[in-house]
Parts: structure tokens; C-alpha cells; sequence
């Protein structure tokens, strides 16, 4: 059931700040377990279900970013297409700076590996920022996208977007991976080999019932078809998930979705079915929250919630600078996982605090739109527009 839109757009944002914060979070809480080990790979029971939920986090922060597209974006795109564009464009381009530092950092550590002697103390190399290379290359189709679905309404991204995941099913999932220097574009963008995944090709269908969640849920005034596109993808992924569920058993469901070699790299709709379920519960989780926290905390949590690009910044990169310890025990894996959340959101709430207002950090952001826009503007528009 979707819930009514709030009548207060204080609320409505700080709901949306929450939901940001809670998607972010499991994202985090992910690598943490992957990066000590918390669970053996082999167990069921507990683990198993353990694995599914932060097997939740990459799809959800998928579609989470096409609610921002859809709430910062959509109602501007009247008459002032070229500084949406532009807003875009710049965050595309911090993305693929953030994938950058994430890779500069995984070489660093891959150095420092070499260095130490013996393997009692390493570091992970290959990072946790991966993710921002899809974020980089979702928001370069961005405009194009968000065009499509404010000139013509919700049915042709949809259509594009199942077209799309059509296309995979039926002639790419079952090719080899194409040789050098291609490998990694078709991998990436296309999932061609099964070793990536999510891809950009897949991204962009749960970017696309992001955009619908967003103006069905967040938005002042709400679309029939964006209703009609959530309705309808919550019923295709419940039957989709159910079937596969009926047909291999909860277990192997389990273990197909939590081991990303399967549903996840190989980009099996199932994979993407559980996607979009998961973001409902997490918005579920959301109103939650957001009714049973006392005010002061929950403004705290929202306030890290609307930085959620430094507060995964920082909690990525303060984590891979931890040696790979195993913590075996649940108390001590609790421990570790509240310890580590207090002090990257503690952390990222000090950053917003100490910027907020900063004349320099807004003056480099708005240089750095200005320039992208009038470039759109000399390339793509006339003067008179």
C-alpha cells in the first residue's frame, strides 16, 4: 500500500532524509559484515537470512537515487531544462572523481599489502566504491531519462526499462565475455560474461520505479502513473519472487540472492525482483522510524540522511583503512557494527554542521554547475532559449 502524501513538505523531506539515511546505512552495515567476516559463507539459518537482508543495500540505493532524480529534479524541468541537466551532470562527474580516490586508495593498500610481511595484517584492495561507477555513469543518462519521463510520462521509461532487462534475459546472459579492450564496457554496461552486476543496463529500470516511488510517495502532487508503475512492479516482483521461491525452495532462493555470484553478477531478474521489494520495506521501515524516534534523534539522523554521498564516503574509506580482523562473536560483531555507525555518522553530521553555509564548498559547487550548464547551453541550446 502506498502511503498518502504528507501535507507537510517539512515532513515530506524529512522523511526522505530518513529513508536516504536507512538505505545508506544497510549499505554500510553490508561491508562491514563482508569485511570481517561476521558470517561464514557456508552457514543457513541465522547467517543465511543475515545475508539476504544486506543483500538488500545495492538495489535499494539504486532505486533510491531515482527518487532523488525524481523529487530534487522533476518539477524544475519546465523551461529550465538546461540547470537541471547541469545539476545532474556535476553530481555524474563527483561520482566518477569519488570512483577515483576509491581506486587510488585500493592501489595504495594493494602497495602497503605488499610492504607488510607476512599476511597477519592486510588491508581489503578492492574497496567498496564501486557502486559509484554505476552512480557516474546512471546519472550521465540521467537527463535523458528524466526528459523522456517528464515530456511523455511514465509508459515509455518503463517500457524502456523492461525492454532493456528483456534484452539481457533473452540474447546477452549467456555470452562470454567479450575480449580486451571491451570486457569491462560490456560487463559494466550491458552485463555481458556474469561477473558484474548490478549493470547500468539493469540500474536504470530501478532507477526508473525510483522516479515512480518518489512521485508516488514524496511528491506534492502525485502522478496516476506513477501509482500505476509502483502498483505494478510491487505485484510483478512479489509473483516473480514467490515463483522462484515455490520452484527452488526458500533455502537456494536464499543462497541465490545472498552469494553474488549467482542472481546478482549473472543479473537474474530474481536478483532485481528482491530489489524492489526491499526498498518497500525499507520505506515501510521509513514511516517507522519516523513516528517512534523523538524528535532530536530523528533530526540528527536526517541531517546525516541529506549528506548521504560524504556519510558512504566516509564510511567506506574509514573502514578499508581497518585491517581484515574476523569477529566471530555476535556480541562482538554488534558491538563493532553500532561502534562503527556512531562514528561515521558522527563524523558526517560534524561535516554538515561545519559546512553548512560555507561560502567556499558553495561557491565550488555552484562554479562547477555554471560551467557544465553554459556548456549545455552553447552546445544544445539556442541564446534565445
Amino acid at each position: 500500500m502506498i502511503a498518502p502524501a504528507p501535507t507537510s513538505r517539512a515532513t515530506r523531506v524529512g522523511q526522505l532524509d530518513l529513508f536516504r539515511y536507512l538505505t545508506v546505512t544497510l549499505a554500510i552495515i553490508s561491508h562491514i559484515v563482508i569485511h570481517h567476516a561476521i558470517y561464514d559463507e557456508t552457514e543457513g539459518g541465522w547467517a543465511m537470512a543475515f545475508k539476504v537482508v544486506t543483500r538488500m543495500a545495492t538495489p535499494s540505493l539504486l532505486v533510491l537515487m531515482g527518487v532523488m532524480i525524481e523529487i530534487a529534479n522533476a518539477h524544475r524541468m519546465r523551461g529550465r531544462e538546461p540547470t537541471v541537466f547541469a545539476g545532474l551532470l556535476y553530481r555524474s562527474l563527483l561520482c566518477a572523481l569519488t570512483y577515483l580516490v576509491f581506486s587510488i586508495i585500493n592501489n595504495a593498500f594493494a602497495l602497503l599489502n605488499g610492504l607488510v610481511p607476512g599476511e597477519r595484517v592486510q588491508w581489503v584492495t578492492e574497496g567498496y566504491g564501486a557502486i559509484f561507477l554505476t552512480y557516474a555513469l546512471l546519472l550521465a543518462i540521467a537527463p535523458l531519462w528524466l526528459w523522456l519521463r517528464v515530456r511523455f510520462g511514465f509508459l515509455p521509461v518503463v517500457l524502456l526499462s523492461l525492454a532493456g532487462v528483456l534484452v539481457h534475459t533473452l540474447l546477452l546472459a549467456d555470452l562470454a565475455p567479450l575480449p580486451p579492450p571491451f570486457r569491462v564496457p560490456g560487463s559494466v554496461l550491458l552485463g555481458i560474461g556474469g561477473d558484474r552486476g548490478p549493470t547500468v543496463l539493469h540500474g536504470l529500470g530501478l532507477m526508473t520505479f525510483g522516479m515512480a516511488m518518489g512521485n508516488a510517495v514524496f511528491a506534492q502532487t502525485r502522478q496516476k502513473w506513477a501509482r500505476a508503475t509502483v502498483i505494478f512492479g510491487c505485484i510483478v516482483s512479489f509473483f516473480l519472487l514467490a515463483t522462484f521461491i515455490w520452484y527452488w525452495g526458500v533455502g537456494r532462493t536464499a543462497h541465490f540472492i545472498s552469494d553474488i555470484e549467482h542472481w546478482r553478477h549473472h543479473n537474474h531478474p530474481g536478483y532485481y525482483a528482491f530489489g524492489i521489494l526491499a526498498a518497500l520495506g525499507i520505506l515501510g521501515l521509513t514511516y517507522a522510524v519516523h513516528s517512534l524516534l523523538p524528535a532530536g534523534t530523528r533530526n540528527v539522523l536526517q541531517t546525516i540522511g541529506s549528506n548521504t554521498l560524504v556519510y558512504f564516503f566516509i564510511g567506506s574509506v574509514l573502514l578499508q583503512a581497518v585491517p581484515i580482523v574476523q569477529i566471530t562473536s555476535p556480541v562482538a560483531a554488534i558491538v563493532a557494527t553500532l561502534t562503527y555507525l556512531v562514528v561515521f555518522g558522527a563524523l558526517t553530521f560534524g561535516w554538515a554542521r561545519s559546512v553548512r553555509g560555507g561560502a567556499a564548498v558553495a561557491s565550488l559547487t555552484n562554479a562547477g554547475r555554471d560551467l557544465i550548464e553554459l556548456s549545455l547551453r552553447r552546445t544544445f541550446w539556442r541564446p534565445s532559449e
